[in-house]
Parts: C-alpha cells; sequence; structure tokens
C-alpha cells in the first residue's frame, strides 16, 4: 500500500503574475494582487502552479512537494522552511513552519502542507 497526499486541502487563488513569477516555485506578494518570485531566506505564500494570460494561479494551501537545497535536510515534523531563492525550499531558522511529511534525500525533495 502506498500513502499518497496529493490533493488533501489544496486551495489555489488567482493574483496577477509578476515578471519574475514562474511555475511550480515558490511565491510572494510583490505588489497589490501580483505574486513575484522569492529571494533565498524570504517566508513564501504558496506556489505558483501555472500563469497564464499575465495571471498566476498559486496554491495557497494543501500538499506540496518542492526541491529543497541546503546544508541540512529537513526533517519530518514541524520545520521551519523559506524560500531558497531558486523557487524551491530550505531549512531556515525563524521561518514559518509547516508541517513536513516526506523528505527525500536522494532526490532532494521535501512534502510539507502549506
Amino acid at each position: 500500500m502506498k500513502i499518497a497526499f496529493d490533493e488533501i486541502g489544496e486551495n489555489y487563488v488567482t493574483f496577477y503574475a509578476g515578471a519574475s513569477a514562474a511555475e511550480g516555485q515558490v511565491c510572494k506578494l510583490g505588489d497589490n494582487g501580483t505574486v513575484a518570485a522569492c529571494g533565498a531566506g524570504e517566508d513564501f505564500c504558496g506556489v505558483i502552479a501555472g500563469i497564464r494570460d499575465g495571471a498566476a494561479s498559486v496554491q495557497m494551501s494543501g500538499y506540496c512537494e518542492l526541491p529543497y537545497t541546503g546544508a541540512s535536510a529537513p526533517a519530518v515534523g514541524y520545520g521551519h522552511l523559506a524560500a531558497n531563492g531558486t523557487g524551491g525550499a530550505a531549512v531556515t531558522a525563524g521561518a514559518k513552519s509547516y508541517l513536513i511529511v516526506q523528505v527525500d534525500t536522494v532526490g532532494k525533495t521535501v512534502g510539507f502542507f502549506l
């Protein structure tokens, strides 16, 4: 039996897509109603699921998987994650706390609930 968290509690919101916004990457609010790419160490509000005609569909809650970088791998349980500057996440002291349910140290991905 395989455990899957896909689509649990997912919620999407449409924003304007700023010039730096990219699909599959974490984002922050860059201006009124507009999402932008995050710099390293910044808190993120969601993950951009798609961009079309200047609008970005942003996953604001639910389960997601992202690549991670950094000297230390995330640990299962509640952990502090922030943007890594390349669209993924990194363990960052003092950042927002997320429930981390899967860590793949070979593929360098982390699965957590936004």
